[in-house]
């Protein structure tokens, strides 16, 4: 059996969250990639402002996307906004 209980608040608050979705899928959408390239791709973004913005995140770019926690892909969102 399995119980699921919905959160009263989200876990980590998104200024956008239709924008951290965008963000987390483009990270997961090709299997075994870099996260800069992953994001490259799935944003439509060159890899120097996804690596600028990993940067500022405090996030290496060089990580692959099951590595992050959800206040790394929040702070990452913020940044690629």
């Amino acid at each position: 059996m399995l119980h699921l209980r919905m959160l009263r608040e989200p876990r980590i608050p998104l200024a956008d969250p239709r924008r951290f979705e965008t963000v987390v899928r483009a990270a997961f959408a090709q299997r075994r990639k870099m996260l800069a390239n992953a994001l490259g791709a799935g944003l439509g973004l060159p890899l120097d402002v996804v690596r600028r913005a990993a940067a500022a995140a405090g996030v290496d770019p060089t990580r692959r996307a099951e590595t992050l926690t959800l206040s790394e892909f929040a702070a990452l969102t913020t940044g690629l906004s």
